[in-house]
Formats: structure tokens, C-alpha cells, sequence
């Protein structure tokens, strides 16, 4: 392949994925385009199978890409493994997948490669995607058909992320030189949301009407296997720190906001009543809102 040619980096992160990461690394390398692929796969000092079965796909299927394969001695945790392979990248643009997803058309990188050629002012792009739930086989498709009805394309806002759009972070693909890797590494709760607000308050950010990946949802996954108070906790930390750095932006505010009322939620639903009093009393005066005071109160009628 010519040296000329365009190189894109996929970014695999994985950690005890026995189970999946054969059909995740197997599906990148079945990907037809003019580019070439530079493969970086970080295991997290994974404790399963994991890392045999990915040096055995190296060892028993030559593959023109170039793939380079790391296992860390100790567990860095799913933010700073990001990272740390993200930094080992070097095309001009990066894609993601995490080592329990698969991607399902093997036209994805040229189709996003080709957009952002194309499309100067979009710095990320996203596909839809199907969710796979294990526990039952079922594969579901997104629920936005409606926005993309006459279009090949839509444009993300803050705004849909406010209402909860979701993005699979395993369609992404963006340009290396338009994202700061030291500035976002700051972050202590940094999550793919950090990520998706650094490219809207930095550039445009657009969704392609094509289904190319899937999204798989089960008990092993890092977040999806923690309760729904963990997930209330993980969220409120990770917007008031977004929000206590960008405190200009509505949204940000709002959805921290809506953090903290899920947060006092879960708390009471867990026997923590105190505690979930204190916060949304703290809601409440942050806020000087009454909405959340009131929806809390009806709720905790509810429950009791």
C-alpha cells in the first residue's frame, strides 16, 4: 500500500473482554477503503483470556494494517487508558472502539473519512448504531429515524445532548490535530461526554444517517454492570465538573442541575434519606428553583 495514502487510527481500548474482543478487532480489519489503518489496541491488564486471543488474531491473520498491540501491567482505569492510547495514535484522524462493541459496515471509515474532506468546519463525526442486549439477543435500532427522514446528515447542538441524545463513542471519528489531549486529560471524571462538549464548544459535530456499528449492552460492562445509585453518582460528578468549568453554558448548567436531582432520587430509593435531603436542598439553593423541590417530594410520597 502507498505511502501517499491516507492513514486513519482506530483506538481499541479493552479490558476483560474475552467474549467480545475477537469480533471487535476482526471487524476493523475487514474495513475496505483508500487509507490505510493504523490499529492501537491498549489492554487494561485485563485478569480473563483476553490478551491470548488478541495475540493469537495477530499471530494467525496477516493483515496489511499496521497493528500495534499494548498490555499494561496495571490497571490505568477506562479514562486514562483512553488516553494514553489515544496519545500512541498517529493518523490524521482517529476512530474508537471499545473491546465489547463491533463495527458492521465495512465502508465506515471511508464514509466518515470522506465527510470530514469534505466538510471543513466539522472537526467529529458520529454514525447511528443498533443496541445489542445480550441478556435477551435483542438487537434494536436507535429511536431517531424522525430526524434523518430527507437527510443524509444532521447537526448536533448542546441542546440535543441536554434532552439525552445518545452517541456511540464506537461510530466516532475526529481529527487528531482539532482535539487538545493535555487540556481534556484534566478532567478527574472525564467521560465520553467531556469529549462529545469539548468538539461542540470547539467546532461542529454531525450524525451520518447510516447504521455501521453496535452497541452492546450487558452485565460485564464497566458502567452498565453498576447500580443505578453508581451511575447517579458518576453523572452528577462528571457534569458539576464540566459545568464548574464552563459555567457560561446553559446547558451544562441544566444538565447539572438534573444531576443532582437524579442523584437525591437514587439516594432516597437506596434508604439514604438524609443524605438525599441534604442534596436537594442544595439543588434548591443552587438553583432557586422550586420544580425539583416539588417533583422530589411528590416522588418521595411514592415511594413511601
Amino acid at each position: 500500500m502507498s505511502d501517499s495514502l491516507l492513514k486513519i487510527s482506530v483506538c481499541v481500548i479493552t479490558f476483560n473482554h474475552e467474549k467480545y474482543i475477537r469480533q471487535a478487532i476482526e471487524n476493523i480489519l475487514m474495513q475496505k477503503g483508500n487509507f490505510k489503518v493504523e490499529l492501537i489496541i491498549a489492554d487494561d491488564a485485563s485478569t480473563d483470556q483476553t490478551s491470548e486471543i488478541i495475540q493469537n488474531i495477530l499471530k494467525n491473520k496477516p493483515c496489511k494494517h499496521l497493528i500495534r498491540y499494548f498490555r499494561h501491567s496495571n490497571n490505568l482505569g477506562m479514562s486514562k487508558n483512553f488516553f494514553w492510547a489515544l496519545k500512541k495514535c498517529s493518523g490524521k484522524y482517529i476512530a474508537f472502539c471499545e473491546g465489547d462493541d463491533y463495527w458492521t459496515d465495512v465502508y465506515k471509515l471511508q464514509k466518515q473519512v470522506d465527510f470530514l474532506e469534505k466538510n471543513r468546519l466539522y472537526s467529529l463525526i458520529f454514525t447511528r448504531f443498533k443496541l445489542l442486549y445480550e441478556k435477551d439477543n435483542i438487537l434494536k435500532n436507535d429511536s431517531y429515524d424522525e430526524f434523518f427522514i430527507t437527510r443524509d446528515f444532521i447537526e448536533l447542538d448542546i441542546e440535543n445532548l441536554e434532552k439525552g441524545w445518545h452517541l456511540g463513542t464506537q461510530t466516532m471519528m475526529f481529527r487528531k490535530n482539532d482535539f487538545d489531549f493535555n487540556g481534556n486529560e484534566e478532567y478527574k471524571y472525564f467521560r465520553d461526554v467531556h469529549l462529545f462538549y469539548y468538539f461542540l464548544l470547539n467546532g461542529k459535530i454531525a450524525i451520518m444517517n447510516s447504521y455501521t456499528s453496535v452497541y452492546r449492552i450487558h452485565n460485564n460492562g464497566v458502567y452498565s454492570s453498576k447500580s443505578y445509585l453508581e451511575k447517579t453518582e458518576i453523572g452528577l460528578k462528571c457534569y458539576q465538573e464540566l459545568y464548574s468549568n464552563n459555567k457560561e453554558v446553559r446547558s451544562l448548567r441544566n444538565k447539572y442541575y438534573k444531576y443532582l436531582f437524579f442523584y437525591s432520587d437514587a439516594l432516597i430509593k437506596s434508604g439514604k434519606y438524609s443524605k438525599s435531603i441534604s442534596i436537594i436542598f442544595r439543588l434548591f439553593f443552587e438553583s432557586y428553583s422550586v420544580k425539583y423541590l416539588l417533583l422530589y417530594f411528590k416522588n418521595t410520597i411514592k415511594i413511601k
